[in-house]
C-alpha cells in the first residue's frame, strides 16, 4: 500500500518536499556508509513547466562528487527511497543528467488548494477596521508601491467576487469544507481546462514557497514576486469565465474557478498582512 503524506495546511510544498529529501539523504548515506553533506546545502528549486508543478534537486550530483560514485546510479537509488517517503501524492523520477524531479500529482495539488481555501473568513473582523477604502480609511494603509497597491486592489477585488459568488449561490464562504469545491473530475484529474488555470495554480504555490521558505542569504524581490502572481490572476480572470453559461452548464467548473479566487485571496492576505504587515482590504 502506498503511503499518503500529509500536505499540511500551514506548510509550503517546498518545505514539505525539502524535509523529506533531507530525511531520505540521511537514511541513504547511513545505509551506504558514505559521507553525508550538510542538510542545509541540499538545493531544491521549482521547475518551469506550463502543465505541471515539479521541483528539482541536484542531491545525487552533490553526493557523487564527495563520494566518487556515479551520479546516475546514486540518483536512481535515492529515487526509490524518496518515492517511498513521499508516497503516492508525488511522482519521483530521474533525468539523464542525474537530476531528481519531484512532480506533484493532481491529488496533491487538490489537497493543497483545499487546505489553502479552508483558511476561511479570518478577516471578518478586519472589515470593521477598513471594509472599504473610502474617506473613512486612513490613506497610510495603502501602499505607495505600485506593485503592492495593485496586490491590495486584487485582494479587494477577490473579496468582491467571492461575495458575488455567494449571492449567486455558487458557494457559502462561511461553510468551506473539504467537499465544498470539487477540484478533481471523475478521472481524478484537476478541472483545468485552460492554460491560465495551470499558471495561476503554479504561481500560488510559488508565492507560498517564498513566503515560508525564503532564506536570509537569498533576498526575495517581493514586488517582482507579487507582480507574477497578479499577472497570472489577470490572465486567469480574462480567460476563465464563471457566470452565465459556465455556471448553468458546468457548475462544478464554476465553483472550481471560484475556489481559485478564494485561494488567490488567501495567498495575497498571507503576503500583505502576515509577511509585509500591511492592510489586505476587503474592497476598493
Amino acid at each position: 500500500m502506498h503511503k499518503t503524506l500529509l500536505v499540511s495546511k500551514y506548510t509550503a510544498i517546498k518545505q514539505l518536499i525539502s524535509s523529506q529529501i533531507r530525511r531520505t539523504a540521511s537514511i541513504y548515506a547511513g545505509r551506504r556508509k558514505i559521507n553525508y553533506i550538510d542538510c542545509e546545502n541540499i538545493h531544491l528549486y521549482k521547475g518551469r513547466n506550463a502543465n505541471k508543478v515539479f521541483y528539482i534537486t541536484p542531491l545525487a550530483l552533490k553526493l557523487s562528487k564527495s563520494n566518487n560514485i556515479k551520479a546516475l546510479k546514486l540518483a536512481h537509488e535515492i529515487e526509490v527511497l524518496l518515492s517511498a517517503s513521499l508516497g503516492n501524492m508525488f511522482l519521483v523520477h530521474v533525468t539523464p543528467a542525474a537530476l531528481i524531479h519531484v512532480v506533484l500529482s493532481d491529488e496533491c495539488i487538490a489537497t493543497w488548494l483545499t487546505n489553502l481555501t479552508s483558511l476561511g473568513d479570518e478577516e471578518k473582523g478586519e472589515g470593521d477596521i477598513c471594509s472599504t477604502l473610502s474617506d473613512s480609511c486612513a490613506p497610510e494603509l495603502l501602499s505607495s508601491s505600485p506593485a503592492l497597491f495593485t496586490a491590495q486592489y486584487i485582494h479587494g477585488r477577490c473579496c468582491s467576487l467571492l461575495r458575488l459568488a455567494e449571492q449567486e449561490k455558487l458557494i457559502k464562504l462561511n461553510e468551506i469544507t473539504c467537499n465544498s469545491i470539487s477540484w478533481l473530475n471523475d478521472h481524478q484529474k484537476l478541472r483545468c481546462d485552460r492554460q491560465a488555470t495551470h499558471r495561476l495554480i503554479s504561481e500560488l504555490i510559488q508565492m507560498v514557497d517564498w513566503i515560508y521558505c525564503d532564506r536570509s542569504d537569498k533576498v526575495v524581490n517581493w514586488e517582482k514576486a507579487v507582480v507574477s502572481l497578479i499577472d497570472a490572476f489577470e490572465a486567469f480572470w480574462s480567460n476563465c469565465r464563471i457566470w452565465g453559461e459556465v455556471k448553468s452548464i458546468s457548475p462544478e467548473l464554476a465553483r472550481m474557478r471560484i475556489g481559485l479566487i478564494l485561494a488567490t485571496r488567501a495567498v495575497l492576505k498571507l503576503f500583505l498582512s502576515d509577511k509585509l504587515g500591511i492592510i489586505a482590504p476587503q474592497s476598493m
